[in-house]
């Protein structure tokens, strides 16, 4: 049995999330996306805080910004 400090457990359940964006991306590259894919792919990224809103609706702050 090892023993995990807190800061190094990880929380699996955003995986799910997370491989559909990367199939919605996969789409998007390929050329063979719809709009509905790439309307996904986009709120997918902000929820997972992959673009600037996302991160500011997770809490992050950005410099200068206050």
């Amino acid at each position: 049995m090892t023993s995990q400090s807190p800061g190094r457990k990880v929380d699996e359940s955003y995986v799910p999330t997370v491989a559909a964006m990367l199939t919605y991306l996969g789409k998007i590259l390929e050329g063979t996306s719809n709009a509905t894919h790439q309307m996904k792919f986009r709120h997918l990224a902000t929820s997972l805080g992959f673009t600037a809103d996302g991160m500011q609706r997770l809490g992050w702050a950005f410099e200068g910004d206050e």
